[in-house]
């Protein structure tokens, strides 16, 4: 889901028929309800990568948020991994 909002206008082929990938998600997700899938997993997955999506991509840029992101990555696995800010 977090893939699809940032590379919204990315084609995927999904079976035979090409997609958007901003609408990967719910095509994925009809295409296994359809095969006789649950489609509750699906809704899950798009409701949490929304809500990380969300705060991690959108609030902190918004004017009332100062900046303010709520998912950070911890400063240990920043080292671990030799990231720089």
């Amino acid at each position: 889901y977090v893939w699809s909002r940032r590379n919204p206008h990315a084609r995927m082929q999904v079976l035979v028929f090409p997609v958007q990938a901003v609408y990967l998600p719910w095509t994925l997700a009809v295409v296994s309800l359809l095969m006789g899938g649950s489609i509750r997993d699906h809704l899950l997955g798009i409701f949490c990568g929304h809500i990380y999506y969300f705060f991690a991509d959108v609030y902190p840029l918004m004017p009332t948020s100062g900046g303010f992101q709520l998912f950070k990555t911890p400063g240990i696995i920043k080292y671990v991994f030799r990231q720089r800010e």
